[in-house]
């Protein structure tokens, strides 16, 4: 028999397999598909014949495949009776279906393993939307805390507990996630910090959502006046807490069995409850999977059913049952509670069928019952979890968006769709969040293509890398806002979930301040830190091919005798005026800067010749000594300048020198001229 089904057994396992509520296939040893049902077709995305010409390691993701091959080896072997887990399984579309999945030998005598069953519940929703929660927390850019309140003998918060925090909020409290959670917070930043947090946490489950824009926190954990961005949402008598902290701005997620062998062997070896009932509908047989719910056998036998159902539940059974025998089928599911014998209920899956006699006469009934406890809590749960989902997005500061991809006959990503968003980002879009979901990306943003963004996205879902990106360029489609945004995005399934932030403010205000610590702030022009960092550039080799560079070195003179007599203040007028004339007798390409006092250095990056050199400097000397207008006085600045022209193998710095060396020669010849550096 090993390896295959016995002709006198192959009607009623096929009746059994065809007939169970959920995804099941029989295997021979060597994984070969033997029966499928519609169920199992239906959850690998392909027909019943394709599957029985497989194996069923070929459906499993290879990252698991070892260690089920193991598990498989020891029930075999007798080592175990059965396994179960949750895995993902290879669909005919390439994606990935995460199913919990009960496996089992059907043994003969002697104990030998002759036929593999296994049995599927699908599970996906649940796994994928566990899995978008955790992603969504892991890519945002605030910190997020789920808390669990704490109320007194009033009813009043008075504390919180750490139910779940993401990577920024670790980050922020300065704590590991194994620290927190779980932890008060009156233990973790302060009673005073707690107390504050228990106020805010209490206005959001009185209110229904806490909005706060600019809130002081005295028990922060960075110190006393700290002041928040605070968005809230209750999740049951929970809730779901984001904030961002602005002081730096403010102050700058059927069995069906009969009496042969055959049947009771798998009826035994299978973890579904198999009921047989006379037309008394009292228990005539019920296999020793029972004994899961804590009966045994004998206990059961004699027994009607509806004792064992939940009262609240007959109603239902008996409408199934109904319906199932108007329509001729005499077959019929439903959800029930069952009795166990330590006086609780667990729930369970019912498919009953009619037993007829040749003559069409009812005879009793056989029932397949499967535990599905853990599918129904999976069920509440996901409901639970959907809400978390929603309370987090809803609670976001900033845009977010989760978006799929979509294919083309080859399997390449040609657009992402919009799964979701919350308001930030359909304020962004300026769209309503129903004309967002399900529309295009490259329709709603089609810049997207030829910025590279879109590129970006694809490369996220291929490889599974997040994309982390700080002030990225771009220009708004709606408003036309040029931009610059920070941008973090993860994969989810077969999509990404992405979140960004504008930094435009940041980005300018860093720039500006760039910009000034590298001008004369008098002046405005270059100062001694940019002229410096030039000099290095052009001693990398940074310089036009066959050109000279050249080095004017210039000092006002008699300049103390400004200061001295008119005041400090028409001294200034007098080198702003002075720093302005020598610019405009310069090219774009040529740099002046102001050392200090009533020093100049001009860097002339491309000049043919010393001459051309020295003919600029004689430009500039003319260009400052005409007269400048102070107050009811006209003072005329003169200047001493000094030449020298950048050899081949000279550092410009060392330029720098000679032409130091040759101003103060134009001082010791009489001042207000130009003087060239001896050649090398």
């Amino acid at each position: 028999m090993q390896g295959r089904i016995t002709v006198a057994g192959e009607d009623v396992l096929r009746a059994l397999v065809a007939r169970a509520p959920v995804a099941m296939g029989v295997n021979d040893l060597d994984g070969r598909f033997l029966l499928v049902n519609r169920a199992c077709a239906d959850f690998f995305g392909r027909s019943e014949d394709e599957l029985l010409a497989m194996r069923w390691q070929e459906l499993t993701w290879d990252g698991g495949l070892e260690e089920e091959v193991e598990l498989v080896s020891d029930m075999m072997s007798g080592a175990i009776d059965s396994y179960r887990l949750t895995k993902p399984f290879r669909s005919a579309q390439g994606t990935v279906r995460w199913g919990d999945l009960s496996v089992s030998c059907v043994r003969d005598d002697d104990g030998a393993c002759e036929l593999i069953i296994g049995q599927i519940i699908d599970v996906t929703e649940a796994e994928e939307s566990r899995r978008t929660l955790a992603s969504t927390l892991s890519s945002m850019l605030d910190p997020h805390v789920l808390f669990d309140v704490v109320r007194d003998d009033h009813g009043e918060v008075v504390d919180e507990i750490y139910r779940e925090v993401n990577d920024a909020a670790v980050a922020y409290l300065g704590r590991s996630r194994e620290h927190l959670i779980g932890r008060h917070a009156s233990e973790v930043i302060s009673p005073q910090g707690a107390a504050e947090v228990a106020a805010w946490l209490g206005r959001t489950l009185a209110a229904g959502r806490l909005d706060l824009d600019d809130e002081g926190m005295a028990g922060s954990v960075l110190g006393p006046g700290q002041r928040y961005e605070i968005r809230a949402v209750p999740v049951g008598d929970s809730v779901s807490f984001t904030w961002r902290n602005i002081t730096a701005r403010m102050t700058e997620v059927d069995q069906v069995a009969q009496n042969e062998r055959q049947y009771r062997l798998l009826a035994e070896n299978i973890s579904d409850v198999i009921v047989r009932s006379g037309i008394e509908s009292r228990i005539e047989y019920v296999s020793p999977s029972v004994g899961s719910l804590g009966w045994s056998t004998d206990e059961l036998i004699g027994r009607a059913m509806a004792e064992l159902l939940h009262p609240d539940d007959l109603g239902a059974v008996s409408v199934a049952m109904g319906e199932a025998l108007s329509t001729g089928k005499d077959e019929g599911r439903v959800e029930a509670r069952f009795a166990t014998k330590s006086g609780g209920w667990r729930w369970m899956s019912i498919h009953g069928r009619v037993v007829r006699d040749a003559d069409g006469q009812i005879l009793g009934g056989i029932d397949s019952l499967r535990d599905i406890q853990s599918e129904h809590d999976a069920r509440a749960a996901l409901t639970d979890q959907n809400d978390v989902l929603r309370g987090v997005i809803d609670s976001l500061i900033d845009p977010w968006i989760l978006l799929r991809a979509v294919r083309d006959d080859d399997g390449h990503i040609v657009d992402f769709v919009y799964v979701d968003a919350n308001d930030a980002a359909c304020l962004h879009n300026g769209i309503d969040r129903s004309d967002l979901v399900g529309a295009p990306l490259l329709h709603v943003v089609p810049e997207h293509g030829p910025s590279g963004i879109f590129d970006r996205y694809v490369r996220v879902v291929e490889t599974g890398e997040p994309l982390v990106e700080d002030e990225v360029p771009f220009t708004h489609p709606v408003t036309g806002h040029v931009g610059w945004y920070d941008n973090r995005a993860v994969k989810v399934a077969d999509g990404i979930s992405l979140t960004w932030r504008d930094v435009t403010d940041r980005y300018l205000t860093r720039r500006s301040l760039e910009q000034q610590a590298e001008q004369d702030l008098l002046t405005g022009v270059a100062n001694r830190r940019q002229l410096e960092r030039r000099l290095a550039q052009l001693a990398t080799g940074n310089r036009r091919t066959g050109e000279l560079v050249a080095v004017l070195y210039l000092d006002l003179d008699n300049f103390k005798d400004i200061n001295d007599s008119l005041g400090h203040a028409a001294g200034d007028g007098v080198l702003t005026t002075v720093a302005a004339r020598i610019r405009r007798a310069l090219r774009d390409s040529d740099m002046v800067a102001r050392l200090g006092g009533d020093e100049f250095v001009v860097i002339l990056d491309g000049v043919n010749s010393r001459q051309d050199a020295f003919a600029t400097g004689e430009k500039v000397a003319t260009a400052i000594r005409r007269p400048v207008r102070v107050g009811e006085a006209d003072v005329t600045p003169r200047a001493s300048i000094g030449v020298a022209v950048v050899d081949p193998d000279q550092e410009p710095a060392g330029a720098l020198g000679a032409a130091d060396l040759a101003m103060y020669e134009a001082k010791r010849q009489g001042r207000d001229r130009v003087v060239m550096a001896q050649e090398r």
